[in-house]
């Protein structure tokens, strides 16, 4: 990129003279600076083109605010060899790539297929679980004589983004392949989580794509950027749109606030759909079990007959059939009768009816076969 030169102007203004003024006016500020590397945002071309380089500048200006891992706590695979002896240890500390200094990185011990160690990993600790947008590793850059050298160092790396230290429980944002990746990379990685992990591998008996370092591995990381919304449940440029109440924990896409998944009861990409007259629950993926009252569907969320059951029907979701054990007692013989009653009926205001032929009863107990609950009626109020 090029600096347009401070040339007079000696035509009239036309059309494109207001883009030209505004990209003068903010020529000075028009250098931007990240981890110390700082280039012209104004290069050679026609106004349109400069002033759309200025306005990707300040929107990268303004991204650099949503940085969530600097200088957040860090930890990685062994200490580079013997670095205690040498008292290099703090050259090479896992911190230094969460730093902000693109001059500063860390180093872990050497692995490869002539070495006791295959593989290497490091992360990062966001400290809680945030809307993650992308991932920039800035890999140590030794100058051009060794460019393919430091790109086979980093070639086949994977990114996981995980809620816990171990990246099988996580998801992988990222993993290289063939081509050797550039020192500096960047990948989006939409996702909610509170660790960030770089691991590589060579593994004995394994074959790598030509120009893939194997040996002995060097892992140098200057700069790792993780950026996102640092408060949850927002979404978008500023990340201060709430995502929908409907999305579960409150996550949802941090650019387009979809929801990453709905609570109980509600579907669709912003959760705002009930679900469909006999299902319930997560991704309403459950059915109504029930015989709720008067046919109505039961609780979206819960599956539950919020107005009541059905005659003949019990339970919180009504799907267990009444059973009572009657006693009656008659007066003469003073024996006693017992009816298993599988059905019974209640009227709209809750109240049992029962008949019987026998008409020398002088008393009714009924209780419920589990045994939860006894009613004693005397034979005056039997109907």
């Amino acid at each position: 990129m090029t600096v347009i030169p401070n040339r007079p102007l000696t035509h009239a203004p036309h059309a494109n003279c207001g883009k030209l003024v505004l990209i003068l006016k903010y020529l000075s500020h028009a250098i931007s600076c990240y981890s110390k590397q700082c280039y012209s945002v104004i290069s050679a071309g026609p106004p349109s083109h400069n002033l759309q380089h200025l306005t990707n500048a300040l929107r990268y200006k303004k991204l650099r605010q949503k940085i969530v891992s600097q200088n957040k706590e860090t930890d990685k695979a062994k200490e580079v060899p013997k670095c205690q002896e040498t008292g290099t240890c703090q050259l090479y500390q896992s911190s230094h790539a969460v730093d902000g200094d693109i001059n500063t990185c860390t180093r872990t011990a050497p692995f490869g297929t002539t070495t006791p160690d295959k593989w290497t990993w490091w992360y990062v600790d966001l400290e809680k679980v945030l809307s993650i947008y992308s991932i920039r590793i800035q890999f140590k850059d030794n100058g051009e004589q060794y460019v393919m050298r430091q790109r086979g160092r980093f070639a086949g790396f994977s990114l996981y983004v995980s809620n816990t230290t171990i990246k099988e429980d996580g998801y992988l944002c990222y993993k290289n392949g063939q081509e050797l990746p550039t020192l500096d990379f960047s990948t989006t990685c939409v996702k909610y989580a509170r660790y960030v992990i770089f691991y590589n591998e060579r593994l004995d008996g394994t074959t790598y794509p030509t120009g893939y370092q194997t040996t002995i591995v060097f892992t140098e990381l200057c700069e790792v950027t993780v950026t996102g919304c640092k408060d949850p449940g927002v979404y978008g440029y500023n990340c201060d749109l709430p995502c929908p109440n409907n999305c579960q924990e409150l996550r949802c896409d941090i650019v387009n606030g979809t929801c990453l998944g709905c609570t109980a009861g509600w579907v669709g990409g912003f959760c705002n759909k009930s679900c469909p007259a006999g299902y319930y629950g997560l991704q309403c993926r459950s059915t109504c079990t029930g015989h709720c009252r008067d046919n109505l569907s039961c609780n979206q969320t819960t599956g539950q007959c919020d107005y009541g059951c059905d005659n003949g029907w019990t339970g919180i979701h009504c799907n267990t059939r009444n059973s009572f054990v009657v006693t009656l007692k008659m007066s003469e013989t003073n024996k006693i009768h017992i009816l298993t009653v599988v059905e019974f009926f209640k009227d709209k205001n809750d109240e049992i009816s029962m008949h019987w032929q026998q008409e020398d009863v002088t008393e009714v107990v009924i209780q419920d076969i589990p045994g939860n609950s006894v009613i004693k009626v005397d034979v005056e109020s039997v109907v």
